[in-house]
């Protein structure tokens, strides 16, 4: 969550991006999931527009203030990542990951 004083300045886009570039290119993950809760609008945006893909809702998952919230569940898979950030060459075990990027390559 970022204070309400530093929102709208690109730190939330900035920050999934930078863990997204670290959970494909570093560890070499296959997929990164999260999710949000129905009342976090913003957050649902944001991934969408990162190109997180809205897998499913957890119906009333959070019970708050007497009301109930769904849990709103989101991925994105290596290879629509890399689509979307322009990510070609790399090392095997880039190619074996579908990422086109080896683990601990440095680029530049």
């Amino acid at each position: 969550m970022i204070a309400s004083a530093y929102q709208d300045r690109g730190y939330g886009t900035e920050a999934v991006n930078w863990a997204l570039d670290w959970a494909f290119r570093v560890a070499g993950m296959h997929a990164v999931r999260l999710s949000c809760f129905s009342f976090n609008e913003r957050a649902a945006k944001l991934y969408t527009s990162l190109g997180f893909v809205r897998e499913g809702v957890k119906r009333e998952a959070y019970y708050f203030d007497c009301r109930w919230y769904n849990r709103i569940m989101f991925s994105i898979l290596d290879r629509e990542w890399a689509a979307r950030r322009g990510v070609v060459g790399g090392s095997e075990r880039g190619r074996e990951n579908g990422l086109g990027i080896g683990a601990g390559e440095k680029h530049g």
